[in-house]
């Protein structure tokens, strides 16, 4: 690169400049190896949140259904009590 050229010009020697781009690479390495696991940390916070927002809505509908439930249990109940009190007078 240019950069490494000027380093030349400057008198510096191969070996020098060699050690310094392999340093550069070693560091561009370990910040895109973070960069990585902060986007794959990012991912997962996020599906983790997604997960509750799920868990949450389906908590929700299963409250329905029972509500549901139980709103047709006491309709139904209150039918066979009916007809067992039919029944009773007609016997």
């Amino acid at each position: 690169t240019a950069e490494r050229a000027e380093m030349l010009k400057n008198r510096m020697s191969v070996a020098d400049v060699r050690r310094l781009a392999e340093e550069d690479a070693e560091k561009k390495a370990e910040q895109e190896k973070k960069a990585e696991q902060e986007r794959e940390a990012e991912q997962e916070r996020e599906k983790k949140a997604e997960c509750q927002r799920n868990d949450g809505m389906l908590a929700t509908e299963k409250k329905k259904d029972e509500e549901s439930c139980d709103a047709f249990l006491e309709r139904v109940g209150g039918d066979v009590q009916r007809s067992c009190v039919s029944l009773c007078s007609i016997m």
